[in-house]
């Protein structure tokens, strides 16, 4: 089993990650009225910060901690990176690197004048990756063979409000639409047999997208959110409320199972690993930690400091890791 980890420069602003904070800012019923022109926002495709990816390998199984296999250090901003049919797949702010191990380490990429503020990449089962992009709102299922765009799922203005009526070339990578002027600020799709979950972070929402592209708000009011994702016999999902620092397992009608805290100002992400087990990533202290959340119990826990400032999002993979890298 492999894991995979990214990392910003980026330090982690206790003031930002207040509850009370993110939901005054977000607050002003008119923060979506009368935008400044599209065409007048700057690009970010150049970011501030830079992230980094981490893949490690467990040998004597997840009870202990995994080794490290490779640091890529990145001049782009690396989101989330997973393992998938060989291959390396990270996704950066405005596009995917894919890595195989015939690439002679020049990797593939993949864009869409959509793919600004890109966050979570996940594959499904059909060949497609599913990426959750913040500045358009919107989910981009790619073609994983040809790069190709399939779907845009953007998330509905009826619910939460209009900013700027894009049309599909509109290029968001030269004119990044920032967090204030977003609609929701999603930062994970994730395929399911219903369709695709997501979270966002202004409302703290989760809804489901099923795969005719109707949309339905599942919750509300975890605001700060991050990283839904479904796993084995549990009728529902789970997700970070990183603002509280506590798992939550709900089932899909929005009632809460389970809860679980750790010690975390900005609980970024956690991910199910076997049985009550989970991965939770710190991003305030720059740890992951692994738990049995039914003992409340810590098996181990990591510093990350070597890699970067602030540890961000985890995937677990049982696929081959590429040789090359």
């Amino acid at each position: 089993m492999y894991l995979c980890l990214t990392h910003s420069s980026r330090p982690v602003d206790f003031a930002q990650c207040a509850l009370n904070y993110l939901t005054k800012r977000y607050a002003l019923p008119d923060r979506l009225k009368n935008p400044p022109p599209l065409e007048s926002l700057s690009d970010e495709y150049v970011p501030t910060y830079l992230g980094n990816v981490t893949v490690w390998k467990y040998n004597s199984g997840f009870y202990e901690k995994p080794q490290l296999v490779t640091f890529l250090e990145k001049d782009y901003k690396a989101q989330h990176a997973v393992i998938f049919d060989g291959k390396l797949i990270i996704c950066g702010a405005a596009f995917l690197e894919i890595y195989s191990t015939n690439d002679n380490y020049i990797p593939m990429r993949m864009s869409h004048p959509w793919f600004s503020g890109g966050h979570t990449v996940f594959p499904n089962d059909s060949g497609e990756l599913i990426v959750s992009c913040s500045a358009s709102d919107a989910l981009l299922i790619f073609e994983i063979t040809t790069g190709v765009v399939k779907q845009i799922l953007r998330m509905p203005e009826e619910l939460y409000g209009r900013n700027y009526n894009l049309l599909s070339d509109d290029d968001l990578r030269k004119h990044y639409i920032p967090n204030d002027l977003q609609l929701t600020h999603i930062n994970c799709g994730y395929p399911t047999e219903k369709g695709f979950l997501v979270s966002s972070l202004i409302h703290g929402t989760i809804g489901l997208f099923d795969f005719d592209g109707k949309y339905r708000e599942i919750c509300t009011g975890f605001v700060g959110c991050h990283g839904v994702r479904t796993r084995p016999e549990l009728d529902g999902f789970y997700f970070s409320d990183s603002c509280t620092g506590v798992l939550i397992e709900m089932d899909w009608n929005g009632k809460i199972i389970r809860r679980f805290s750790v010690e975390s100002k900005w609980l970024h992400d956690c991910e199910w690993i076997y049985k009550d087990f989970y991965l939770f990533s710190l991003s305030d202290s720059n740890k992951i930690q692994m738990w049995n959340i039914r003992q409340n119990e810590l098996f181990w826990e990591m510093d990350m400091s070597l890699y970067g400032t602030s540890v961000q999002f985890i995937s677990h993979s049982d696929g081959e890791f590429p040789s090359n890298l």
